[in-house]
């Protein structure tokens, strides 16, 4: 290992950097240096000693030496884009399947709105800020209610976007002087519209609340861009058509939805607790392995069918494939039956696929308003 690098520095860098350029410069104790983990005369050492960041202590982000010409934002490449964060860690930090769980954990924190507010201001005066991804894992209510009475109160002028829980408090007041204050986008994971999965995942949301939140943001004039997961254990073909039927049937207030299949990752509460969400873990655990793979012990979906679910999402999704798709199409192989209507934007008829396991073949048909009804 020692071959591959001379020390790390976990959790924040911040103070260990500073502190680190201190000690090498002048010769320094490096067990002095907190987060930091280096090679010594025996192995690598830990010093023991850990910093925390306090983030209003930070300074504003300098981007000296980046040609912002080189890149671009959103649809207008006149656009001066930046990568900003206004809060550190995840305030739920509870779902199932995180990624980020093995990951050491410092604890929530927000940076204060007057010290976000100045730095905005001066991404502005210095670089020509006008367009500012905040890539927080995830903005609080709180927060964004905040940072968007801050914009108006001074008149600041950009666009910008953020990462977001499905938070019941976001309410339709927060989410409108949010657009009214430069807000595009909102980037939400929802990962299912099973209400049954939202549980088992632990995702501590609401579909009700999820609905609100979606027209909220379309009534303020915010992009919403949805993520979802599909062949997450325990996951049956219910579950996954009644994701789709949300996603049709919402589909005038989603700008954009982000499937993947679902993947195991260490540490997280799956990975440690397989049986209690139905799996097995086919390969030892060993260093530095971050996708694993895994078997279903009852009810769940192969990567084969999975995808075959995209596929109908996609059919459902946009009219314009119908008349190449209406004919059969061979879907599944079980013994169960499954039949999914959404309506599809403003039209007024709907579109119903039906699974016949006798068949083994699946059709798409479109039905009446009358008859939907």
């Amino acid at each position: 290992m020692r071959q591959c690098f001379d020390g790390l520095i976990y959790f924040e860098g911040e103070t260990p950097m500073y502190e680190l350029v201190k000690r090498l410069k002048s010769g320094g104790d490096l067990s002095q240096v907190p987060n930091l983990v280096f090679a010594g005369q025996g192995g690598f050492v830990d010093g023991g000693l850990h910093s925390k960041e306090n983030l209003d202590n930070l300074s504003c982000p300098d981007f000296t030496g980046i040609n912002f010409a080189d890149y671009c934002a959103g649809q207008s490449k006149e656009k001066t884009a930046m990568v900003y964060q206004t809060a550190r860690e995840c305030y739920w930090n509870r779902c199932a399947y995180c990624v980020d769980l093995p990951l050491p954990k410092q604890g929530y924190r927000e940076r204060s709105i007057h010290k976000v507010l100045s730095d905005i201001e001066d991404l502005q005066s210095r670089w020509g800020m006008s367009f500012l991804e905040i890539s927080n894992a995830t903005i609080s209510p709180r927060q964004m209610r905040g940072l968007a009475e801050g914009i108006l109160a001074r008149g600041i002028k950009f666009d910008w976007r953020v990462f977001a829980r499905l938070d019941p408090g976001f309410s339709r007041q927060t989410l409108a002087l949010a657009g009214e204050a430069g807000c595009v986008n909102i980037m939400f994971g929802l990962e299912s519209g099973s209400q049954r999965m939202l549980d088992i995942i632990n995702k501590g949301i609401r579909l009700s609340a999820v609905e609100k939140i979606i027209r909220d943001c379309r009534a303020a004039g915010i992009e919403v861009s949805l993520q979802m997961m599909i062949g997450m254990p325990r996951e049956t073909r219910d579950d996954v058509l009644r994701t789709i039927d949300f996603l049709i049937t919402n589909r005038a207030a989603i700008s954009q939805v982000t499937f993947n299949i679902y993947y195991l990752t260490p540490a997280c509460d799956v990975f440690l607790n397989p049986a209690k969400f139905g799996i097995s873990i086919r390969e030892p655990n060993t260093d530095f392995k971050f996708f694993h793979n895994f078997s279903h012990l009852e009810q769940g979906l192969s990567r084969d069918e999975a995808r075959e679910f995209l596929a109908l999402y996609n059919i459902l999704y946009d009219k314009k494939l119908l008349k190449e798709d209406l004919p059969q199409r061979k879907m599944f192989s079980d013994s169960k039956s499954y039949t999914v209507c959404a309506s599809i934007g403003t039209d007024k008829a709907s579109l119903c696929y039906d699974y016949s396991p006798q068949a083994k073949t699946g059709q798409l048909r479109e039905i009446s308003e009358a008859a939907h009804a």
